[in-house]
């Protein structure tokens, strides 16, 4: 399962243009693939689905770890010293 959620509203201003904050999680169905999720601030998506923008923060688990709606808190404290408006 891959979701991304964009937050047109929230922008990171850098020197180039505003970018709006992305949320991205992956996960499995299967557990073939660990827990992911990760704040990006993408710039452009190219049609062969490279892009480019800022990484803020990010998160990795396996399947069999587990992972805690705390660790999802924290790792949005850390976004939002990038944008105080959160």
């Amino acid at each position: 399962m891959r979701l991304q959620i964009t937050f047109p509203d929230l922008t990171l201003k850098d020197s180039e243009s505003d970018i709006p904050l992305s949320l991205f999680l992956h996960n499995s169905y299967d557990m073939s693939e660990g827990v992911r999720f990760y704040f990006r601030a993408i710039r452009a998506i190219c049609s062969n689905g490279m892009n480019s923008g800022e990484m803020l923060v990010s998160y990795y688990s396996k399947t069999t770890s587990g992972w805690k709606l705390e660790i999802f808190k924290e790792k949005l404290g850390q976004v939002r010293a990038h944008f105080p408006v959160i």
